[in-house]
């Protein structure tokens, strides 16, 4: 696949920086790479995701996301992923907590 259009990586880019909690363990630089990675892997999954969408209509992301269904599909799409993750994340933290393996630091 070609690389994600600015505008579908702006948008993922914006939709986790409002998903509160992600990482939220980490260190900043962990955190900050975690996030640039999962953003990368999301567009990467959009583009499979919404080529059909592409191939009918609009020509580009630009146009696809300009028009407010089009970003909100998007948007909503992300938005599920995050909490998807969000709650992996807790469901590892809660297993990790049950066996006695975090460090002051994580709890």
């Amino acid at each position: 696949a070609a690389p994600p259009a600015n505008a579908l990586r702006g948008l993922v880019h914006e939709r986790l920086r409002r998903a509160l909690g992600l990482w939220k363990q980490a260190k900043e630089d962990e955190r900050k790479l975690r996030l640039r990675c999962f953003r990368d892997q999301l567009c990467r999954l959009a583009q499979l995701r919404f080529q059909d969408v592409l191939a009918k209509g609009p020509s580009t992301w630009e146009e696809f996301l300009r028009k407010s269904s089009g970003y909100r599909l998007v948007a909503d799409w992300v938005d599920r992923k995050a909490a998807e993750q969000l709650q992996k994340q807790q469901g590892a933290l809660a297993g990790a907590r049950q066996l006695g393996v975090l460090t002051y630091a994580d709890r």
